[in-house]
């Protein structure tokens, strides 16, 4: 499914003008771009495209074993003008629109060869012959190859593989790459964990077990509210009991007051009365009538 995806987002990003060879590399060996370009290459062929996939790491050739075909003719022998291409070409039995084109002996001076006005001869007469042409690039930082691929190509996707390569190695290959004017069309990720991977069952599954799920548990969160509880800080404002100092003005001198509470005025002795220093002197020397003192 995965392979699928890729397939359609080549599809509708070249609807105008499609993509008729496609360069597929990775930054370092062992990140998986022959794997990808194998899947990919029938893939496509299963949604009725003609497609040909070209070995062209012609140091360490891999592609004919993902189908179980032979190495002893093919790219190599058709540079060489030992062979024609329609002859070096073999079909593989689960899909009658995939053709492959193996690497072939190992040459001596791969990048020549590569960079050749016959590797470009080769490569347009594939593309005549068939809707997408696949080529199965060498990795880019140890060798040159890919570098040469690319300006030969129209796109050219990056395969990365999860946990191995490096983000500094991804950089330089996209820079390499971009140095020769490579169409980068964008990057797979290989070796991504299961837990990662979108497939259609598993999509299904999961937007209906999580959204059930997690909808309902999600409304018991409104608990959280209860953080108003922190509000009750607003009983600091009972400090303004000190305001209940204004008994003092009982000691005033001369004159009428009032009582607290009663609005009827009292006469009050013209010489200041001298205020007890203990509450029970004050209650012992308080005139009869005057208000019980307060606490």
């Amino acid at each position: 499914e995965a392979f699928r995806s890729l397939r359609t987002s080549l599809q509708f990003m070249a609807i105008d003008d499609p993509i008729r060879v496609l360069l597929i590399t990775s930054p370092s060996a062992s990140d998986g771009k022959t794997t990808v370009s194998s899947n990919l290459a029938f893939t496509m062929a299963q949604a009725g495209q003609r497609v040909i996939i070209i070995g062209c790491d012609l140091r360490k050739p891999r592609v004919h074993h993902f189908y179980g075909l032979s190495n002893d003719v093919g790219f190599t022998n058709v540079l060489i003008g030992e062979t024609e291409l329609e002859d070096a070409l073999q079909s593989v039995e689960a899909s009658d629109n995939l053709k492959v084109l193996a690497s072939g002996p190992i040459p001596p001076n791969p990048s020549e060869l590569l960079s050749g006005r016959r590797a470009q001869a080769v490569f347009r007469q594939a593309a005549e012959m068939a809707d997408v042409v696949i080529l199965d690039s060498p990795p880019v930082l140890p060798v040159t190859d890919a570098s040469v691929l690319a300006g030969q190509a129209q796109a050219c996707i990056l395969v990365a593989a999860a946990g191995i390569t490096t983000k500094r190695d991804l950089k330089r290959a996209y820079d390499q790459l971009g140095q020769v004017g490579a169409s980068m069309v964008g990057t797979v990720l290989n070796r991504a964990p299961e837990s990662d991977s979108y497939v259609y069952y598993r999509y299904g599954y999961g937007y209906g077990y999580g959204y059930g799920y997690g909808y309902g548990y999600g409304g018991y969160g409104s608990y959280g509210s209860y953080g108003s509880y922190g509000s009750y800080g607003s009983y600091g404002s009972y400090g303004s009991y000190g305001s209940y100092g204004t008994y003092g003005t009982y000691g005033g001198s001369g004159g009428t007051t009032k009582r607290l509470g009663d609005d009827a005025p009292r006469e009050v002795p013209a010489e200041p009365i001298a205020m007890p220093t203990a509450t029970a002197e004050l209650e012992a020397d308080a005139p009869a009538g005057d208000p019980e003192p307060n606490a």
